[in-house]
């Protein structure tokens, strides 16, 4: 198969509220109200507000519950 050439899809920088919410496996209102405390970091581009996937995988560190193992 000469002449043909992999090709991968690049991971998106940012994604728009609804889509990290999606990702996460939360509402909308939950991203929101993230955001307005500050635990979410958001940039806004015109109309658009966008989360940065970085800023995505730092909250969801910092919201990962810590599970104790079983006591025998």
């Amino acid at each position: 198969m000469a002449g043909l050439q992999a090709t991968t899809a690049a991971a998106p920088l940012a994604l728009r509220r609804k889509e990290a919410a999606r990702m996460l496996g939360v509402s909308l209102t939950t991203i929101d109200r993230a955001i307005s405390r500050g635990d979410l970091v958001a940039k806004k581009y015109g109309k658009r507000t966008l989360v940065p996937t970085v800023e995505i995988e730092r909250y969801l560190e910092r919201m990962t519950v810590k599970q104790r193992p079983p006591e025998a």
